[in-house]
Protein backbone atom coordinates (compact mmCIF):
# COMPACT_ATOMS: atom_id res chain seq x y z
CA UNK A 1 0.00 0.00 0.00
CA UNK A 2 1.13 3.55 -0.78
CA UNK A 3 0.37 6.92 0.82
CA UNK A 4 -2.25 7.89 -1.77
CA UNK A 5 -4.04 4.54 -1.41
CA UNK A 6 -4.18 4.92 2.37
CA UNK A 7 -5.49 8.46 2.18
CA UNK A 8 -8.23 7.52 -0.29
CA UNK A 9 -9.19 4.57 1.90
CA UNK A 10 -9.60 6.84 4.94
CA UNK A 11 -11.51 9.44 2.92
CA UNK A 12 -14.02 6.70 2.01
CA UNK A 13 -14.54 6.11 5.73
CA UNK A 14 -12.70 2.80 5.93
CA UNK A 15 -10.68 2.98 9.14
CA UNK A 16 -8.16 0.45 10.39
CA UNK A 17 -7.48 -0.57 13.97
CA UNK A 18 -3.90 0.72 14.00
CA UNK A 19 -1.67 2.99 11.93
CA UNK A 20 2.12 2.83 12.30
CA UNK A 21 3.49 5.68 10.17
CA UNK A 22 7.11 6.72 9.69
CA UNK A 23 9.16 8.63 7.16
CA UNK A 24 10.81 11.92 6.32
CA UNK A 25 7.83 14.17 5.62
CA UNK A 26 5.81 15.30 8.62
CA UNK A 27 3.29 16.98 6.32
CA UNK A 28 2.09 13.70 4.80
CA UNK A 29 1.76 12.13 8.24
CA UNK A 30 -0.21 15.10 9.58
CA UNK A 31 -2.63 14.88 6.64
CA UNK A 32 -3.35 11.23 7.43
CA UNK A 33 -3.78 11.88 11.17
CA UNK A 34 -6.18 14.78 10.51
CA UNK A 35 -8.23 12.66 8.10
CA UNK A 36 -8.49 9.79 10.61
CA UNK A 37 -9.71 12.20 13.29
CA UNK A 38 -12.32 13.63 10.91
CA UNK A 39 -13.66 10.26 9.78
CA UNK A 40 -13.58 8.60 13.22
CA UNK A 41 -15.96 11.05 14.85
CA UNK A 42 -13.61 11.39 17.83
CA UNK A 43 -12.51 15.01 18.20
CA UNK A 44 -8.96 15.83 19.24
CA UNK A 45 -10.57 18.13 21.82
CA UNK A 46 -12.19 15.15 23.57
CA UNK A 47 -9.69 14.82 26.43
CA UNK A 48 -11.21 11.52 27.58
CA UNK A 49 -11.34 9.63 24.29
CA UNK A 50 -8.58 11.29 22.24
CA UNK A 51 -5.32 10.56 24.05
CA UNK A 52 -2.12 12.20 22.78
CA UNK A 53 1.18 10.83 24.07
CA UNK A 54 4.71 12.10 23.46
CA UNK A 55 6.61 8.93 22.57
CA UNK A 56 9.96 10.46 23.52
CA UNK A 57 8.85 11.12 27.10
CA UNK A 58 6.11 8.57 27.87
CA UNK A 59 6.69 5.83 30.42
CA UNK A 60 5.84 2.26 29.48
CA UNK A 61 2.98 2.24 32.01
CA UNK A 62 1.44 5.35 30.42
CA UNK A 63 1.40 3.72 26.99
CA UNK A 64 -0.04 0.50 28.39
CA UNK A 65 -2.81 2.32 30.27
CA UNK A 66 -3.80 4.36 27.20
CA UNK A 67 -4.01 1.29 24.97
CA UNK A 68 -5.83 -1.02 27.37
CA UNK A 69 -8.48 1.21 28.99
CA UNK A 70 -12.03 1.43 27.62
CA UNK A 71 -13.51 4.57 26.02
CA UNK A 72 -15.14 6.99 28.47
CA UNK A 73 -18.84 7.66 27.81
CA UNK A 74 -18.46 6.61 24.17
CA UNK A 75 -17.95 3.64 21.88
CA UNK A 76 -14.56 4.59 20.42
CA UNK A 77 -11.28 6.20 21.40
CA UNK A 78 -8.09 7.24 19.60
CA UNK A 79 -4.58 6.91 21.01
CA UNK A 80 -2.12 9.13 19.12
CA UNK A 81 1.55 8.47 19.92
CA UNK A 82 3.71 11.15 18.29
CA UNK A 83 7.53 11.30 18.26
CA UNK A 84 7.60 7.52 18.78
CA UNK A 85 11.34 7.51 18.18
CA UNK A 86 11.83 4.44 20.37
CA UNK A 87 10.84 2.49 17.24
CA UNK A 88 14.24 3.33 15.75
CA UNK A 89 15.72 0.88 18.26
CA UNK A 90 18.07 3.43 19.79
CA UNK A 91 19.21 2.63 23.31
CA UNK A 92 18.89 6.34 24.05
CA UNK A 93 15.18 5.74 24.66
CA UNK A 94 14.18 4.13 27.94
CA UNK A 95 12.42 0.74 27.73
CA UNK A 96 12.39 0.89 23.92
CA UNK A 97 12.25 -2.88 23.51
CA UNK A 98 9.36 -3.25 25.95
CA UNK A 99 7.49 -0.40 24.25
CA UNK A 100 7.87 -2.04 20.83
CA UNK A 101 6.66 -5.35 22.31
CA UNK A 102 3.62 -3.56 23.75
CA UNK A 103 2.75 -1.99 20.38
CA UNK A 104 3.30 -5.32 18.63
CA UNK A 105 0.98 -7.05 21.11
CA UNK A 106 -1.69 -4.41 20.44
CA UNK A 107 -1.38 -4.83 16.66
CA UNK A 108 -1.63 -8.62 17.00
CA UNK A 109 -5.07 -8.34 18.62
CA UNK A 110 -6.39 -4.77 18.43
CA UNK A 111 -9.63 -4.05 20.36
CA UNK A 112 -12.64 -2.92 18.36
CA UNK A 113 -13.08 0.27 20.40
CA UNK A 114 -9.56 1.72 19.98
CA UNK A 115 -7.68 3.21 17.03
CA UNK A 116 -3.92 3.54 17.50
CA UNK A 117 -2.03 6.16 15.49
CA UNK A 118 1.73 5.96 16.09
CA UNK A 119 4.26 7.93 14.07
CA UNK A 120 7.80 9.27 14.02
CA UNK A 121 10.10 11.13 11.64
CA UNK A 122 13.07 9.09 10.44
CA UNK A 123 15.19 8.01 7.48
CA UNK A 124 14.66 4.42 8.63
CA UNK A 125 13.92 2.00 5.82
CA UNK A 126 10.79 -0.16 5.89
CA UNK A 127 13.05 -3.21 5.42
CA UNK A 128 14.10 -2.76 9.06
CA UNK A 129 13.39 -6.07 10.82
CA UNK A 130 11.11 -4.56 13.49
CA UNK A 131 9.00 -2.75 10.91
CA UNK A 132 8.95 -5.71 8.53
CA UNK A 133 7.67 -8.05 11.27
CA UNK A 134 5.05 -5.54 12.39
CA UNK A 135 3.84 -4.99 8.81
CA UNK A 136 3.39 -8.75 8.39
CA UNK A 137 1.34 -8.93 11.59
CA UNK A 138 -0.67 -5.82 10.75
CA UNK A 139 -1.68 -7.23 7.38
CA UNK A 140 -3.61 -9.95 9.21
CA UNK A 141 -5.30 -7.67 11.75
CA UNK A 142 -6.54 -4.72 9.69
CA UNK A 143 -3.63 -2.47 10.65
CA UNK A 144 -1.46 -0.28 8.40
CA UNK A 145 2.33 -0.05 8.68
CA UNK A 146 3.48 2.48 6.12
CA UNK A 147 6.53 4.53 5.22
CA UNK A 148 5.49 8.07 4.31
CA UNK A 149 7.64 9.27 1.40
CA UNK A 150 9.67 12.44 1.29
CA UNK A 151 8.45 14.73 -1.47
CA UNK A 152 10.57 14.41 -4.60
CA UNK A 153 11.87 17.68 -5.95
CA UNK A 154 10.51 16.93 -9.40
CA UNK A 155 6.98 16.59 -7.99
CA UNK A 156 6.98 19.88 -6.08
CA UNK A 157 5.76 21.78 -9.16
CA UNK A 158 2.22 20.43 -8.86
CA UNK A 159 2.07 21.31 -5.17
CA UNK A 160 3.15 24.90 -5.82
CA UNK A 161 0.76 25.26 -8.76
CA UNK A 162 -2.18 24.00 -6.69
CA UNK A 163 -1.23 26.10 -3.67
CA UNK A 164 -1.08 29.41 -5.53
CA UNK A 165 -4.11 28.52 -7.68
CA UNK A 166 -6.18 27.90 -4.54
CA UNK A 167 -5.07 31.30 -3.22
CA UNK A 168 -5.92 32.99 -6.53
CA UNK A 169 -2.38 34.36 -6.89
CA UNK A 170 -0.14 34.42 -9.96
CA UNK A 171 3.57 33.89 -9.35
CA UNK A 172 6.35 34.25 -11.93
CA UNK A 173 8.36 31.25 -13.08
CA UNK A 174 11.49 32.92 -11.67
CA UNK A 175 9.98 33.02 -8.17
CA UNK A 176 8.65 29.46 -8.47
CA UNK A 177 12.12 28.26 -9.42
CA UNK A 178 13.61 30.17 -6.48
CA UNK A 179 11.16 28.53 -4.07
CA UNK A 180 11.99 25.09 -5.50
CA UNK A 181 15.66 25.81 -4.91
CA UNK A 182 14.96 26.58 -1.25
CA UNK A 183 12.70 23.56 -0.78
CA UNK A 184 14.02 20.87 1.57
CA UNK A 185 11.43 18.11 1.34
CA UNK A 186 8.90 18.83 4.10
CA UNK A 187 5.45 19.76 2.77
CA UNK A 188 4.15 20.89 6.16
CA UNK A 189 7.05 23.31 6.66
CA UNK A 190 6.80 24.52 3.06
CA UNK A 191 3.08 25.28 3.40
CA UNK A 192 3.66 27.17 6.65
CA UNK A 193 6.47 29.16 5.04
CA UNK A 194 4.33 30.01 2.00
CA UNK A 195 1.50 31.17 4.27
CA UNK A 196 3.93 33.52 6.04
CA UNK A 197 5.32 34.80 2.74
CA UNK A 198 1.84 35.61 1.41
CA UNK A 199 0.92 37.46 4.60
CA UNK A 200 4.20 39.40 4.58
CA UNK A 201 3.93 40.37 0.89
CA UNK A 202 0.20 41.14 0.95
CA UNK A 203 -0.74 43.67 -1.71
CA UNK A 204 2.41 43.24 -3.83
CA UNK A 205 4.32 40.60 -5.79
CA UNK A 206 6.44 38.06 -3.95
CA UNK A 207 10.16 38.90 -4.11
CA UNK A 208 13.27 36.80 -3.55
CA UNK A 209 14.08 38.72 -0.36
CA UNK A 210 10.71 37.61 1.09
CA UNK A 211 11.65 33.99 0.47
CA UNK A 212 15.15 34.46 1.93
CA UNK A 213 13.67 36.06 5.03
CA UNK A 214 10.81 33.65 5.72
CA UNK A 215 11.67 30.23 4.29
CA UNK A 216 13.46 28.58 7.18
CA UNK A 217 15.41 25.37 7.23
CA UNK A 218 13.83 22.38 8.90
CA UNK A 219 15.29 20.93 12.10
CA UNK A 220 16.41 17.86 10.16
CA UNK A 221 18.37 19.99 7.71
CA UNK A 222 19.94 22.00 10.53
CA UNK A 223 21.13 18.76 12.14
CA UNK A 224 22.52 17.72 8.75
CA UNK A 225 24.37 21.05 8.47
CA UNK A 226 25.79 20.49 11.96
CA UNK A 227 27.50 17.29 10.83
CA UNK A 228 28.84 19.03 7.70
CA UNK A 229 30.54 21.54 10.01
CA UNK A 230 31.92 18.72 12.16
CA UNK A 231 33.30 16.91 9.10
CA UNK A 232 35.00 20.14 8.01
CA UNK A 233 36.49 20.70 11.48
CA UNK A 234 34.49 23.90 12.11
CA UNK A 235 34.12 23.33 15.85
CA UNK A 236 33.03 26.86 16.77
CA UNK A 237 30.35 27.04 14.06
CA UNK A 238 29.12 23.54 14.95
CA UNK A 239 28.75 24.40 18.65
CA UNK A 240 26.91 27.64 17.84
CA UNK A 241 24.46 25.75 15.61
CA UNK A 242 24.10 23.05 18.29
CA UNK A 243 23.19 25.68 20.90
CA UNK A 244 20.62 27.10 18.48
CA UNK A 245 19.09 23.64 17.98
CA UNK A 246 18.88 23.10 21.75
CA UNK A 247 17.27 26.53 22.14
CA UNK A 248 14.66 25.45 19.60
CA UNK A 249 13.93 22.37 21.77
CA UNK A 250 15.75 19.77 19.69
CA UNK A 251 16.45 16.78 21.93
CA UNK A 252 20.16 15.87 22.45
CA UNK A 253 19.27 12.24 21.68
CA UNK A 254 17.98 13.31 18.24
CA UNK A 255 21.33 14.94 17.47
CA UNK A 256 23.17 11.83 18.69
CA UNK A 257 21.02 9.72 16.35
CA UNK A 258 21.75 12.06 13.42
CA UNK A 259 25.49 11.85 14.17
CA UNK A 260 25.34 8.07 14.00
CA UNK A 261 23.33 8.12 10.79
CA UNK A 262 25.73 10.56 9.10
CA UNK A 263 28.80 8.56 10.12
CA UNK A 264 27.24 5.39 8.68
CA UNK A 265 26.44 7.31 5.50
CA UNK A 266 30.01 8.62 5.33
CA UNK A 267 31.36 5.07 5.67
CA UNK A 268 29.05 3.75 2.94
CA UNK A 269 30.19 6.53 0.61
CA UNK A 270 33.86 6.22 1.49
CA UNK A 271 34.23 2.48 0.86
CA UNK A 272 32.52 2.80 -2.53
CA UNK A 273 34.57 5.84 -3.52
CA UNK A 274 37.78 4.07 -2.42
CA UNK A 275 36.85 1.12 -4.63
CA UNK A 276 36.55 3.47 -7.62
CA UNK A 277 32.80 3.03 -8.03
CA UNK A 278 31.37 5.47 -10.63
CA UNK A 279 28.90 8.04 -9.28
CA UNK A 280 25.98 6.55 -11.23
CA UNK A 281 26.62 3.10 -9.74
CA UNK A 282 27.08 4.61 -6.27
CA UNK A 283 23.74 6.41 -6.55
CA UNK A 284 21.98 3.19 -7.55
CA UNK A 285 23.70 1.23 -4.79
CA UNK A 286 22.75 3.74 -2.07
CA UNK A 287 19.32 4.60 -3.50
CA UNK A 288 20.26 8.25 -4.03
CA UNK A 289 18.28 10.34 -6.53
CA UNK A 290 19.66 13.89 -6.59
CA UNK A 291 22.94 14.30 -8.48
CA UNK A 292 23.78 17.68 -6.95
CA UNK A 293 23.33 16.31 -3.41
CA UNK A 294 25.49 13.25 -4.12
CA UNK A 295 28.21 15.47 -5.57
CA UNK A 296 28.10 17.60 -2.42
CA UNK A 297 28.38 14.55 -0.16
CA UNK A 298 31.22 13.07 -2.21
CA UNK A 299 33.07 16.38 -1.89
CA UNK A 300 32.71 16.33 1.91
CA UNK A 301 33.51 12.64 2.41
CA UNK A 302 36.44 12.61 -0.02
CA UNK A 303 38.71 14.16 2.59
CA UNK A 304 37.54 11.93 5.46
CA UNK A 305 39.78 8.92 6.00
CA UNK A 306 38.53 5.54 7.20
CA UNK A 307 40.84 5.91 10.21
CA UNK A 308 39.12 9.18 11.12
CA UNK A 309 35.69 7.59 10.71
CA UNK A 310 36.73 4.76 13.01
CA UNK A 311 37.83 7.27 15.67
CA UNK A 312 34.58 9.23 15.28
CA UNK A 313 32.50 6.07 15.66
CA UNK A 314 34.35 5.25 18.89
CA UNK A 315 33.75 8.75 20.28
CA UNK A 316 30.05 8.48 19.47
CA UNK A 317 29.67 5.04 21.06
CA UNK A 318 31.50 6.22 24.19
CA UNK A 319 29.12 9.19 24.51
CA UNK A 320 26.07 6.98 23.99
CA UNK A 321 27.30 4.57 26.68
CA UNK A 322 27.84 7.42 29.15
CA UNK A 323 24.35 8.81 28.47
CA UNK A 324 22.86 5.35 28.82
CA UNK A 325 24.73 4.09 31.86
CA UNK A 326 25.37 7.04 34.18
CA UNK A 327 23.49 10.17 35.29
CA UNK A 328 24.86 12.88 33.02
CA UNK A 329 23.91 16.22 31.50
CA UNK A 330 22.82 15.12 28.00
CA UNK A 331 23.15 18.60 26.49
CA UNK A 332 26.69 19.01 27.83
CA UNK A 333 27.64 15.47 26.76
CA UNK A 334 26.60 16.09 23.13
CA UNK A 335 28.37 19.46 23.09
CA UNK A 336 31.60 17.77 24.18
CA UNK A 337 31.02 15.06 21.56
CA UNK A 338 30.69 17.68 18.82
CA UNK A 339 33.97 19.30 19.89
CA UNK A 340 35.69 15.90 19.98
CA UNK A 341 34.35 14.90 16.56
CA UNK A 342 35.41 18.20 15.00
CA UNK A 343 38.81 17.76 16.67
CA UNK A 344 39.49 14.69 14.51
CA UNK A 345 39.72 16.94 11.44
CA UNK A 346 43.05 16.45 9.75
CA UNK A 347 43.45 12.79 10.73
CA UNK A 348 44.78 10.61 7.95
Amino acid sequence: MYYNDLKKEIERGKLRRAYILFGEDEGFIKEVVDEIEKKSGVSAEDVFNYIRIDGQKAELSELESALMTLPFMGDKKIVEVFRADFFTGSSAYKDWQEKIKLITKFVEDPPEDTILILYYITNQDKKDSKIKALAKTGHKTNSAVLKMPAVKLENINSFLDNYFKDKGIEVSNVILAYIRGKFEGNILQLKQDLDKILTYSSGRSIEKKDIDLLMVKSGTQHKYDLLDMVMEGKARDAVMLYNDLIYKRTEPHEILETCGWRLREAYNYKVRMAAGMPMKALMADLNERMVWLVEKKMGIYKGVSLARLSTMFKLLVDSEERMKGTPTDAEREIEMLILALAGTHGMR
